[in-house]
Formats: structure tokens, C-alpha cells, sequence
């Protein structure tokens, strides 16, 4: 699937911040994009956001067992956008090297709400994993 939208947790637009230098760094969170650049500029571009849901809904996916969530600091609004109870992957993993611990924490109440054991990854891992609970 291949959509020109940012996921988010409501309809609405936002910027996205991107390295003119390096177009491999971009996020939806400035201060990630500025941490990662290497000096250079900083280009802005506005983008039209859905829910995870709705871009699941939209191809009719009913179903799917892994959701890999690496969007540079935005991780929470778009976890947050995902109904648990229409759709539950059974591996969910997701990075968190950009986060604060509150919203890592956010994140680990949000899975554990709805089934799901959550084994963080750690300071020198970047990325945690949660499963679903039988």
C-alpha cells in the first residue's frame, strides 16, 4: 500500500521536517530531524494526516500480524490511532530512541491496556516489542 498521508492520531495537517542535505532524516517532530542533521538546511513540508485505521479500513485489511512502528519521535500519535478492538497484530515493535520516558511510558499503558506483554529494548537498543497475550 502506498499512500500520500502521514498517519496520525486525528484528521488534520501537519509539517514534516526533512534534511535538505540528507532526505534520509525527516520526522514530524523538528527537534528529532535538527538532533540527527549533520548542520545544513532544514526544509518544511505540509501533509494531510489519517488515522492508521482508516488506512487499513480503506484496503480492506482485516487482519495483519506484524505493525512496525519507526517514525522518528511521532511513534505514540500513530499507535494511538489504531482501534485495538477492530484490529490486535500479534508483534507490535516499535522504536523509541527518540522518546521521552513519558511517552514510552504512555505507550507501554497503551499496549498493556489491550493484552499485550511489552519487553523494552533498552538504552543501547532502540527498539521495544510487544506481544500479544493469548
Amino acid at each position: 500500500i502506498f499512500e500520500n498521508v502521514g498517519i496520525s492520531n486525528e484528521h488534520r495537517e501537519l509539517t514534516i521536517y526533512q534534511s535538505l542535505d540528507d532526505h534520509t532524516v525527516s520526522s514530524m517532530v523538528k527537534s528529532v530531524v535538527k538532533a540527527q542533521m549533520r548542520g545544513g538546511n532544514l526544509e518544511e513540508l505540509k501533509v494531510q494526516c489519517r488515522t492508521l485505521q482508516e488506512v487499513i479500513e480503506k484496503h480492506s485489511y482485516h487482519q495483519f500480524d506484524l505493525l512496525q512502528i519507526d517514525t522518528e519521535g511521532f511513534e505514540l500519535e500513530v499507535l494511538s490511532s489504531l482501534n485495538f478492538e477492530i484490529q490486535k497484530p500479534a508483534i507490535i515493535q516499535f522504536e523509541h530512541g527518540h522518546l521521552s520516558r513519558k511517552k514510552i511510558d504512555s505507550i507501554f499503558s497503551v499496549l498493556s491496556t489491550h493484552g499485550y506483554s511489552v519487553f523494552y529494548g533498552g538504552i543501547q537498543y532502540q527498539d521495544s516489542v510487544a506481544i500479544l497475550e493469548s
